[in-house]
């Protein structure tokens, strides 16, 4: 069998445009930072990688989750220290008023006072996260 120049130049020729075909493909991964652009590139790395990134944005959702538990139970916690602490006080006020020793200005004082809890303790009541 014969080679003469002809196929010698059209296997340079192939070979020369696999390979300017490749270097492009090399230079669009580069500049993209991306293995592929299309799916049909590499059906199974477009597999992994939407898996992948569904597994990421279940993972962020947990954590979003996770974080506004987190805030729920703080605001919870520190409403129920408050509540404790107003209770605690009007305990405090009830027993004190209770005592027959007091005059009529140090009663309507207590009674403010107790005014002003039940508004402590609506407030208390209201707290809200966020919108």
């Amino acid at each position: 069998m014969r080679i003469t120049n002809k196929v010698m130049v059209e296997s340079l020729n192939r070979n020369l445009q696999r390979s300017m075909q490749r270097l492009d493909r090399y230079f669009e991964q580069l500049s993209t930072g991306r293995k592929f652009s299309r799916p049909s590139q590499d059906p199974v790395g477009a597999f992994f990688s939407m898996r992948t990134r569904s597994s990421l944005e279940t993972n962020d959702q947990f954590l979003r989750n996770v974080n506004n538990g987190l805030d729920w139970l703080e605001m919870t916690e520190n409403s129920m220290q408050s509540l404790g602490e107003v209770l605690h006080r009007t305990r405090e006020l009830m027993v004190y008023g209770a005592n027959r020793i007091h005059d009529e200005s140090s009663l309507e004082a207590i009674a403010k006072e107790v005014d002003q809890i039940k508004e402590s303790l609506l407030e208390i009541s209201q707290a809200r996260i966020g919108d």
